[in-house]
């Protein structure tokens, strides 16, 4: 009996030993876009053409608290290092290795390109974001609302405000998404993948088309579906077709060649939120 119960000690003591060791491990770390074969169905019936969606991606730490952030001081795998992703493209790309040791990961969190650093006040630009103009993300395309097709396009600076932590990383896994891997020597890579769909089926185009005549109550410069009216006290002093320029008429700009989405904009923080706290990318474990 004694010698049942010793040989019960030892298997105990050799398992804990062996679950609580670690092995380092180095993991290639793969990223990939979404082919969009139809145009996203957006606000109001609006239909939104995606012709380019790069993404300045990194770092990314994945951290064995359930809550990344603060039970993240040290990550258990981390990539320091940042990459331009092509997300309308589904091919698979590897950006570098996961570094670390082997264990259970609860969570993750990253950047996009920029970091925001403790030792500075402004955040530290990585080379991806710097391929994008000091951006953290580029979009092009084109919504199509009724009859118009308006050409936009959006540069997002995307990183912590002047009123948050220095320090801190801008995404992280919330507490409601679903995150738990064991990482063994088995595990052959992971691969990240980003629908860039997601970032702009919030958006609403309506607010730039409109249907106005030159009017005491309406401002100098209105657009009458794709025609341009410039008023002097509610009376048309020119006019001129947008179509004819192969430009498209947009609210309280006239004619242009493209809608500029602006910093502070509406649909700026639409794609910003969409980002920041909308549909996340998916993680996939793949073994040997």
């Amino acid at each position: 009996m004694r010698a049942i119960l010793s040989a019960l000690f030892l298997f105990v003591i050799s398992s804990g030993c062996k679950e609580s060791f670690q092995n380092s491990v180095k993991l290639p770390l793969r990223v990939m876009g979404t082919s969009l074969d139809e145009p996203v169905l957006a606000q109001n019936d609006t239909k939104i053409l995606l012709d380019r969606a790069d993404l300045a991606f990194g770092p990314l730490y994945l951290c064995a608290g359930v809550n990344a952030g603060d039970l993240c001081d040290v990550a258990r795998l981390e990539w320091l290092d940042s990459a331009v992703i092509n997300t309308l493209d589904d091919q698979v790309q590897q950006v570098g290795d996961l570094r670390g040791v082997t264990g259970q990961v609860l969570s993750w969190m990253y950047d996009l390109g920029i970091s925001s650093q403790l030792t500075r006040d402004d955040p530290f630009i990585l080379a991806a974001a710097e391929e994008l103009g000091d951006q953290s993300m580029v979009l092009e395309g084109r919504a199509v609302v009724d009859e118009f097709e308006i050409p936009f396009t959006a540069s997002l600076s995307l990183k912590q405000s002047d009123d948050t932590e220095l320090g801190v990383t801008i995404i992280r896994k919330s507490l409601s998404d679903r995150f738990n891997k064991d990482v063994t020597l088995d595990d052959q890579n992971l691969t990240i993948q980003f629908n860039p769909a997601d970032w702009v089926k919030n958006l609403d185009f309506n607010t730039y088309l409109e249907r106005k005549e030159c009017s005491i109550d309406n401002p100098d410069l209105v657009c009458n579906g794709n025609q341009e009216l410039t008023c002097a006290e509610g009376q048309i002093v020119s006019e001129r077709s947008c179509d004819d320029l192969n430009q498209i008429c947009i609210s309280k700009q006239g004619c242009v060649e493209q809608l500029v989405i602006e910093a502070g904009s509406e649909p700026y923080r639409a794609i910003r939120n969409a980002v920041f706290s909308g549909v996340r990318p998916t993680f996939t474990w793949n073994q040997k």
